[in-house]
């Protein structure tokens, strides 16, 4: 094996494992920001429960601000 032969198995590796490194990274980000997404949208659902309950508390007890 001569000196450019093995530089360029040796560039055609460092191609390819810093596109795999790439390709992980690119996937983990957008499982991040699904699971971001997802607990946003848990958090807004909570936060309509929330006052949902407190108007339901409001309404019954009358109505009337104090």
């Amino acid at each position: 094996m001569t000196d450019p032969e093995r530089d360029r198995i040796m560039a055609e590796a460092k191609a390819d494992a810093d596109f795999q490194n790439w390709k992980t990274g690119v996937d983990d980000h957008i499982k991040e920001m699904k699971a971001v997404k997802l607990w946003g949208i848990r958090g807004l659902i909570a936060f309509a429960g929330y006052l949902a309950t407190q108007l339901w508390t409001f309404i019954s007890s009358g109505g009337v601000i104090k």
